[in-house]
């Protein structure tokens, strides 16, 4: 359900850093290179990514950039509109990989694609010149192809905008961090921000009918089996709703760049992961694109993969 909203990082942090919490130890230390051999490793990579062509999203559709054929319950594939979000991409990538404390997550990313910038249609301006806050890519190119994907989840590596989430999609820019990506990749599992939301997305998240977060709690009868470890949120703030969070300290779904993600997020994190297997999450943005030009024949295809069949 969640996956059609919207959700996007704070732009808080930077005030509140001398309060944080330190990050837990299940935080991965970085290996730090020899700095000639770091510097080495950069320039080949730049070298190899300044030759890679560039692909329309027809052709991203049509060969699969998978390094397995591993039926990963989300499998990510990356999309660049530009030699330096390609190699931001790639960056990300890697770190990815290497960072144990997503070990037991049931995600498998593709290799980076650098696709035709026209595709993309990314453009943070409005059609009077003012710059939207944003992100927007229209991705016209990619509700036409008539192929099913070979991924699950769409991340679109954008020049300049506000990250977010919508249906199946990320949306980050070059001055993104990895902490960024890591909080929005949380989006994909349904994880809600823990600072206050604005209230008309406060208004899809923060009723019991409705909520289907694993990190907000609007019931005080379900922290008792919490044994303390929970502590109330901003989430609701907006609309003076009391909602609490599975954790007495502040986490990465707070403020990006803290380091902190309890073990319980984790867990919680693998089940929604068991729960959404098989699911094309990105088909439903092409599904919403497809509705708004009501071409029949495409909202048919997209429905298709976005039901399963």
């Amino acid at each position: 359900m969640s996956a059609a909203y919207l959700w996007s990082h704070s732009t808080q942090t930077e005030d509140l850093k001398p309060h944080l919490e330190q990050p837990s130890s299940s935080a991965r230390e970085v290996d730090v290179l020899p700095a000639a051999d770091a510097l080495k490793k950069a320039v080949v990579e730049r070298t190899q990514l300044a030759h890679q062509a560039s692909i329309s999203a027809q052709q991203l559709f049509e060969v699969s950039f998978a390094a397995d054929t591993y039926g990963c319950a989300q499998r990510l594939q990356f999309v660049a509109s530009s030699r330096d979000s390609l190699h931001q991409a790639t960056q990300f990538k890697s770190q990815f990989e290497a960072d144990a404390r997503f070990n037991g997550l049931d995600i498998c990313l593709n290799e980076v694609a650098l696709v035709h910038e026209e595709d993309l249609s990314c453009n943070n301006k409005t059609s009077q010149g003012a710059y939207l806050q944003r992100i927007n890519c229209t991705l016209d190119s990619f509700v036409q192809v008539t192929n099913a994907p070979h991924f699950t989840h769409l991340v679109v590596f954008a020049a300049q905008g506000k990250a977010y989430v919508q249906r199946g999609v990320m949306y980050l820019d070059e001055q993104d961090s990895y902490s960024v990506f890591i909080h929005e990749l949380a989006h994909f599992a349904n994880f809600v921000d823990e600072y206050a939301l604005n209230p008309a997305l406060a208004r899809q998240f923060c009723h019991q009918s409705s909520s289907a977060s694993p990190n907000l709690i609007l019931s005080s009868e379900k922290l008792s089996g919490l044994n303390g470890n929970y502590e109330s949120s901003s989430t609701c703030a907006s609309l003076g709703i009391k909602s609490y969070k599975p954790s007495a300290k502040l986490t990465f779904m707070e403020f990006h760049d803290v380091a902190y993600i309890p073990d319980n997020y984790l867990q919680m994190w693998e089940l929604e992961l068991s729960r959404q297997h098989g699911q094309i999450a990105f088909a439903h943005q092409m599904l919403y694109l497809a509705n708004k030009k009501g071409n029949q024949s495409l909202i048919a295809h997209w429905q298709a993969i976005a039901d399963g069949t």
